[in-house]
């Protein structure tokens, strides 16, 4: 029976205006293999279809809907979980299943741009925003937030007025991404609006970068870790470079470390002194500016059509002007 035959491959995800839209898309008959990366053979039987429409009031905004969404981190452990980001400061977690709002939390002072899930956790989640600071929420306990990180205030700033806002932080530069190291959560990567430098920070010592990557000569436009058991950091930028960066020796804990996996650190703390890190292990130029990059997960070894194979490993996928790239690391 051709229905019996139908597989569910995947779920496509989609931010688009106050809503956040969860398709699903579905083929039927067994999958082919293809010798386009990320590009199925071209068969009949392939289906797109919009499953819910995740909006809801905004908690800031009386009687309107839901604020335009930023981005949005889908929780591996709990595939119902998501959370999403908004421009009127606030941070919802949706129950995809019930398509129903759990809870919805004022995250920052000014709008939020980024969240991520902190891996392996149902509870605990991260977000940047314009105010500057990245800032950790746990959902058993949502009286406080901990700030984890502030960006410094700018030098030579003029005095505060004798205004009623003369009390609140001045204005500092937006933090724009975050994002987790897949192989060790202690330690999250993120950048600033215009910046050239990538942070690193560890949530065992908040405050301050425990790193900073110094290599990019125009703005960061996006990062992302790798899935291998070291992975790779991979940056990009109007300066039409894709970086990837090696962390492992800057992590990694030493063979004559006195911690041990009982302690339940898979990294030794850091030192309280800033490593600067100005020589990424692989580059790529591209013909402009390069908007966005996206990691595959492991794929098998292919052999192309003009008879090229390739190694089994991992891809990334680069966005640049009307083209998208894949790059085999």
């Amino acid at each position: 029976m051709r229905g019996a035959r139908r597989r569910r491959l995947r779920s496509c995800w989609r931010l688009r205006g106050d809503a956040l839209k969860v398709w699903e898309y579905t083929t039927d008959g067994p999958q082919q293999v293809s010798s386009y990366v990320g590009r199925p053979p071209t068969t009949s039987g392939h289906r797109l279809t919009q499953k819910i429409a995740l909006s809801g009031q905004s908690k800031v905004q009386n009687n309107q809907t839901g604020a335009p969404l930023t981005n949005f981190s889908w929780n591996e452990k709990a595939p119902s979980l998501v959370v999403t980001s908004s421009i009127d400061t606030t941070c919802t977690v949706w129950n995809i299943d019930t398509s129903s709002a759990i809870t919805q939390l004022i995250a920052h002072d000014r709008e939020v741009y980024d969240v991520a899930w902190l891996p392996g956790s149902t509870d605990i989640f991260v977000s940047v925003g314009a105010d500057g600071s990245l800032r950790a929420f746990d959902l058993r306990s949502l009286e406080h937030s901990t700030i984890l990180y502030e960006t410094p205030a700018p030098k030579n700033m003029p005095p505060p007025s004798a205004s009623p806002s003369s009390s609140a932080r001045p204005p500092t530069s937006p933090l724009l991404r975050i994002a987790f190291n897949p192989a060790d959560s202690n330690y999250m990567s993120t950048f600033h609006m215009d910046g050239t430098n990538i942070q690193i920070l560890d949530m065992r010592s908040p405050g301050q970068p425990v790193m900073e990557m110094r290599a990019h000569r125009g703005q960061i436009n996006a990062l992302g870790w790798g899935s291998t058991t070291n992975p790779l950091l991979a940056t990009a930028g109007d300066d039409c470079q894709l970086l990837l960066w090696d962390l492992s020796p800057y992590t990694s804990v030493p063979s004559t470390s006195p911690r041990t996996a009982s302690s339940g650190l898979s990294s030794p703390r850091p030192d309280v002194k800033k490593r600067i890190v100005v020589d990424p292990v692989m580059a790529y130029t591209g013909a402009s500016e390069i908007n966005n990059l996206a990691w595959s997960p492991q794929i098998a070894g292919m052999t192309m059509h003009s008879g090229h194979s390739t190694d089994p490993g991992e891809w990334i996928a680069v966005a640049m002007g009307k083209s998208i790239k894949a790059l085999k690391v």
